[in-house]
């Protein structure tokens, strides 16, 4: 039995020791955390000036903004017809525009095929004028001189005055 008694002792002694041990251990780090809770409380004011430093900077960079007029935006130029649709969907539209005068124009066969690239031609060009955009480029007064010339063509080929009044009156509608 006293082989026992004195395992028992050495248990008793290790787990005293650790005891003492875990017991110093907790006194550290109850010693460190009241110094690094220190450390915090000591920290907070720090902090507290540099964060409210950066609030006020961001609440008086927000009120120059909302203060400031803001500036016009760009008005966006309206794509024009042109560039919206195909040239056969443009064919398409121009020759239901002027359906009724392609049909009834006193006019043979290849005139009214002439009236049809005459007809295409003002509506291209009176559209690069109400858009001011000309793919070559030419100034806005060459454009109005072109439109003029078709149209003074498109009178030539229309000897039916009831036909020119039917053109002057639809070229008016957009296609």
């Amino acid at each position: 039995m006293s082989k026992t008694n004195s395992v028992f002792a050495i248990l008793a002694a290790l787990i005293g020791g650790c005891a003492i041990l875990l017991y110093m251990q907790n006194d550290l780090l109850a010693g460190q955390i009241r110094d690094n809770g220190r450390q915090c409380e000591d920290q907070i004011p720090q902090l507290k000036e540099r964060y409210q430093a950066e609030i006020d900077a961001l609440r008086s960079y927000l009120l120059e903004q909302y203060n400031k007029k803001p500036e016009p935006a760009a008005k966006e130029a309206r794509p024009s017809f042109n560039q919206l649709v195909s040239s056969g969907h443009r064919m398409q539209a121009i020759g239901s525009k002027y359906e009724f005068l392609l049909e009834s124009a006193l006019l043979d066969a290849a005139g009214k095929r002439q009236l049809r690239s005459l007809l295409y031609q003002w509506e291209r060009l009176a559209d690069s004028v109400k858009t001011g955009q000309d793919k070559s480029g030419a100034a806005d007064g060459s454009l109005r001189a072109q439109l003029n010339d078709t149209e003074t063509r498109i009178r030539e080929l229309l000897t039916d005055p009831q036909d020119y009044q039917y053109f002057l009156t639809q070229r008016q509608r957009d296609l």
